[in-house]
C-alpha cells in the first residue's frame, strides 16, 4: 500500500462515520422531539434566520417545561406573527 491509498481508506473512513453521526443525530433529535410530548412551555428564547441564499428567512422560539421533575427544552420553528406574537417569559401552547 502506497501513501494514496492510506489516504483514500483514511477519507472513506472518515465520511463514513460523518454520515453515520449525522443519523445518529437525526435519531437523536426525533426522539428528544417526541419525548418533549405537547409543544407547550414558556419561551426562553427567540431567534431570527434571516434569509441566505436560496434559504428563506425563519423564526424560532425555545420552549422549556418540566417534564418529570426535570426541566426539557426543544426549539421550534413558526411563522413570523407568531413570532412577534411572544415574548421571552410568555406562556406558548395549550390556549
Amino acid at each position: 500500500m502506497d501513501v494514496e491509498d492510506i489516504m483514500v481508506a483514511c477519507l472513506i473512513i472518515f465520511i463514513a462515520f460523518l454520515v453515520i453521526g449525522i443519523i445518529v443525530g437525526g435519531i437523536v433529535s426525533v426522539v428528544d422531539n417526541y419525548n418533549y410530548g405537547e409543544k407547550v412551555g414558556v419561551v426562553v428564547n427567540k431567534q431570527y434566520y434571516p434569509p441566505h441564499r436560496k434559504v428563506d428567512e425563519r423564526f424560532s422560539l425555545e420552549l422549556e417545561k418540566e417534564i418529570n421533575g426535570e426541566k426539557r427544552r426543544i426549539t421550534i420553528y413558526v411563522p413570523e406573527y407568531v413570532y412577534k406574537e411572544y415574548n421571552i417569559g410568555d406562556y406558548y401552547g395549550g390556549e
